[in-house]
């Protein structure tokens, strides 16, 4: 079954990032005001690239500067030929900013290449089902962990900032609001506008995935709920095989745990 979608909606760089991390033979089509490129997928690499009758490494460089157009994910489809070798780190560090300049994503804070690449395919996974603007994962001081859309390192970063400074002004109004014995914190957090929303989950005492996606998108709001805690439940998942030095290992795992458990009971019960 194809996968298609519209690069307004998702990043080629995401999209290549999800095929090489799924290590499948697949192809990948893009169609871009008249033109059209294919890229062939294997053993985690990219093996192959067409671009109109081009064919070349040198190829993916104009292909990371396109922000619009179609795509479509063919899977267990075999190359017709091997003329590159280009791993995951070399296909997407190459995005170019608005200004032109090459720059390479990485997270604030330091994860395991491997459980950055996993939880990168998440995120992927969940912008392309709700046809998202942008996901990402800040800690509660404002620092950045992971994020996957059309957004620069920059914005991502200030955006992560103010969603914690958000998270903590709605804490303050838990705290102010509750009796004895009551829950002293929201555990979602949906700001709607008239052209996008966004959707925050605490991931633990120390996480937060937030959502951005469109007010006219045709995903109902509750699958978008559904979807982001799903995904929560499963960055939880990846964050318990490998956590890097930086963070704060075992106290980390059980506030994850407990914070998408709790997430859950609240929309679907025990």
């Amino acid at each position: 079954m194809a996968i298609k979608g519209s690069l307004e909606d998702i990043s080629l760089s995401s999209i290549i990032r999800l095929c090489c991390y799924e290590k499948k033979q697949s192809c990948l089509r893009i169609s871009h005001r008249g033109r059209k490129a294919a890229l062939f997928f294997k053993d985690g690499q990219i093996v192959h690239i067409a671009l109109d009758s081009q064919e070349g490494e040198e190829l993916i460089d104009e292909l990371l500067t396109w922000e619009d157009g179609d795509f479509e994910i063919e899977q267990d489809v075999a190359p017709s030929k091997q003329t590159v070798a280009i791993n995951i780190d070399v296909g997407v560090a190459k995005q170019a900013d608005s200004n032109g300049e090459n720059r390479v994503r990485q997270p604030i804070i330091t994860l395991s290449s491997e459980v950055f690449e996993k939880i990168g395919s998440l995120l992927c996974h969940l912008l392309g089902a709700v046809r998202g603007r942008c996901v990402l994962i800040a800690d509660r001081g404002g620092r950045l962990v992971h994020w996957q859309g059309r957004i620069d390192r920059d914005k991502a970063i200030s955006i992560a900032a103010l969603i914690s400074g958000s998270f903590s002004a709605t804490a303050e109004i838990a705290e102010a609001l509750h009796n004895e014995g009551e829950t002293r914190q929201f555990r979602q957090s949906l700001q709607e506008g008239e052209d996008f929303s966004i959707f925050s989950v605490p991931v633990g005492k120390r996480s937060i995935l937030s959502l951005c996606f469109n007010s006219d998108s045709k995903v109902p709001l509750g699958l978008v709920r559904v979807y982001t805690l799903k995904a929560a439940g499963q960055i939880q998942e990846v964050l318990k095989e490998d956590i890097a030095e930086e963070t704060t290992g075992v106290q980390l795992i059980e506030d994850l745990c407990q914070g998408v458990g709790d997430a859950l009971n609240d929309m679907f019960g025990d």
